[in-house]
């Protein structure tokens, strides 16, 4: 969101931040979710990525979408090993996450609308 030009390519993100290509190419991946793209660059192997021009409200939709996601991978995933012994499924039954991105599912789309509420008297 800082550089100059807002288009990167990998090789100069790595420089930038003086971090590995290995990294960056993992990070660029997962930073498409949050509103990187990567665009064509004629001739050029690879491409520039840069920051969308979006909103923030719509990258808190897509990870609502993500969180949704969590619970029905818990779910199909204990349903998997139902046949397993005990000790197994407690250690999945165990883990909070499912439950806790459940409530997250729930709660996300309201703390959405209470920040849009805000932004709109705020821009008033």
């Amino acid at each position: 969101m800082l550089c100059d030009p807002p288009e990167q390519t990998e090789a100069q993100i790595a420089e930038a931040l003086q971090a590995s290509r290995g990294s960056i190419n993992t990070m660029t991946r997962l930073l498409q979710v949050w509103g990187a793209e990567c665009l064509g660059v004629a001739g050029r192997l690879g491409g520039c990525y840069r920051i969308k021009p979006v909103s923030s409200v719509k990258l808190l939709h897509n990870e609502a979408r993500m969180f949704s996601e969590i619970p029905s991978l818990a779910e199909r995933s204990l349903e998997a090993i139902r046949n397993e012994p005990l000790r197994v499924r407690e250690r999945l039954r165990l883990l909070e996450g499912r439950d806790l991105f459940a409530f997250v599912e729930k709660e996300y789309p309201l703390l959405i609308e209470k920040w849009q509420q805000k932004r709109r008297k705020q821009l008033r």
